[in-house]
């Protein structure tokens, strides 16, 4: 059995990747909502983030885990839109 505080200490070291990673998705988020604005497209993207979602899918290596993800993904997805609505950057 494996002992508890090593566990934690995994954990913080996945919510540390994690946390990086999401602050360079949103850095980015930021980027593209600028890029939309300057060319007058909408935020709402509704064939990207079919494609965002079906790649998500692709990539998961536990098909039992794909509600738990796919939910974090549309957490984050909105959010993303969120970011990019943004004038202020």
């Amino acid at each position: 059995m494996r002992d508890i505080k090593k566990i934690r200490d995994e954990f913080d070291r996945v919510d540390k990747t994690l946390v990086a990673l999401l602050e360079k998705r949103f850095t980015l988020s930021r980027e593209i909502g600028l890029v939309k604005r300057e060319a007058g497209m909408l935020t709402e993207d509704q064939s990207r983030e079919l494609e965002v979602i079906r790649n998500v899918i692709a990539n998961l290596e536990d098909d039992s885990l794909d509600v738990h993800v796919l939910s974090v993904f549309e957490t984050i997805i909105n959010e993303s839109k969120n970011v990019q609505k943004e004038e202020d950057n």
